[in-house]
C-alpha cells in the first residue's frame, strides 16, 4: 500500500473536526497505509511534514485551511512527494484556485484516484508562498479579523472587516523593482503579489489569469480612486477586479495597475504590514521570487 501521511488540523474552519476525521479515515484506511498526525501549538504542519518525508511518505495530505496547506507545501517544494488537499478552512483559497473539490468525500476520491501535477511556488523574503501576499488593505483586513469571527461568519468576516478598514486606511507611496524595470506609485491602498489565487481573492485579479503555472508572479496595485467618496471608488475598482476574474480579462480601471514578473522588490513609505498566505509576516520592504514547477499537487483525474 502507498504510504500516506494525513496532516490534520483540528481547529481549522467551523466544522465538526472529529466527524470530519472519521469520514476521511473511513474512506482511506482500506486503500492506503494511513498515518494520521495532528497539528498542535507545539507541533506545526511543517514539522509534521518534515518528519513524514524523512520517514518515507509517498503522499502528504493537508487537511485544514490555507495556513495548513501552505506549511505542508513549503516542505514538499522541490521534492518528489506530492501534496493532496482536503479543504477544511474558512476561505479554502488554494482549493478554489485549482478547482479542487471542497467536499470531503470527493477530496478523498482525488487522494485515491487523482494524478499529481506540477505547479509553481514562490518565496517572500525566503519564506515559501503558496498563494499570495498582501500589502496595505488586505494585510489590515487579515490582521483585524479574529478567529472567532471567521468561524462564525466564514468569508463574510473578511468582507465586513475590509469595509471597516477602508474608512480609516491611509494611502502610501510605493516603489517596485522588477530587475529589468522599475515603477513608482503614489496614493496606494493595496499591493497584492500572487502566485496562485481564486477569483474570490479580488485584490489579486489585475492581470488576466493568476494561473500558478507560468513561472511568473502576478502583481496588482490599487490606488486611491479619483471619486468624491473613496469607499465607493474602491468598491467600484473591486467590482472591476472581480469581473476581470470571472471573464478572464485584464482589469480596466484607472485605480488599478498590474504586471507580471519573475521577481519583484517592494518598498513603501511609510512601511506597511505584510500578510503572507493568510498569516501576518512583518513589514515592507520585501522581495518576492517565483519558483517554477516546484510543487507536485494531487489533482482530479
Amino acid at each position: 500500500m502507498k504510504k500516506v501521511c494525513l496532516v490534520f488540523n483540528p481547529v481549522s474552519g467551523s466544522g465538526n473536526a472529529p466527524q470530519d476525521l472519521e469520514k476521511i479515515r473511513a474512506q482511506l484506511i482500506d486503500h492506503v497505509a494511513l498515518d494520521i498526525r495532528f497539528t498542535a501549538q507545539d507541533k506545526s504542519a511543517a514539522a509534521i511534514t518534515e518528519e513524514a518525508i524523512r520517514e518515507g511518505a509517498e503522499l502528504v495530505i493537508a487537511a485544514g485551511g490555507d495556513g495548513t496547506v501552505s506549511q505542508v507545501a513549503s516542505l514538499l517544494t522541490n521534492t518528489d512527494v506530492p501534496m493532496a488537499v482536503i479543504p477544511r478552512g474558512t476561505a479554502n483559497a488554494f482549493a478554489a484556485a485549482l478547482n479542487l473539490p471542497t467536499d470531503i468525500s470527493k477530496a478523498c476520491d482525488v487522494v485515491l484516484s487523482g494524478q499529481p501535477q506540477k505547479i509553481d511556488g514562490a518565496t517572500c523574503q525566503g519564506d515559501f508562498m503558496t498563494l499570495l501576499a498582501g500589502i496595505g488593505l488586505e494585510a489590515a483586513t487579515i490582521d483585524q479579523t479574529d478567529r472567532e469571527t471567521k468561524q462564525k461568519f466564514g468569508v463574510l468576516a473578511y468582507l465586513a472587516t475590509a469595509v471597516k478598514q477602508l474608512k480609516q486606511l491611509q494611502s502610501f507611496s510605493a516603489s517596485l523593482d522588477c530587475g529589468d524595470r522599475q515603477a513608482e506609485y503614489k496614493n496606494v491602498l493595496a499591493i497584492t503579489v500572487a502566485n496562485l489565487a481564486p477569483s474570490t481573492s479580488i485584490l489579486a485579479q489585475g492581470t488576466k489569469t493568476v494561473s500558478g503555472k507560468d513561472g511568473l508572479l502576478d502583481v496588482t496595485i490599487l490606488t486611491m480612486p479619483a471619486a468624491d467618496d473613496p469607499v465607493l471608488g474602491v468598491l467600484s475598482a473591486s467590482y472591476e477586479l472581480f469581473q476581470s476574474a470571472l471573464q478572464d480579462n485584464e482589469a480596466q480601471h484607472p485605480a488599478v495597475t498590474s504586471l507580471r514578473t519573475p521577481t519583484v522588490t517592494i518598498q513603501t513609505d511609510p512601511p506597511q504590514q505584510l500578510v503572507l498566505d493568510g498569516e501576518m509576516k512583518g513589514k515592507t520592504p520585501v522581495f518576492f521570487e517565483a519558483i517554477p514547477d516546484s510543487l507536485w499537487v494531487q489533482m482530479p483525474a
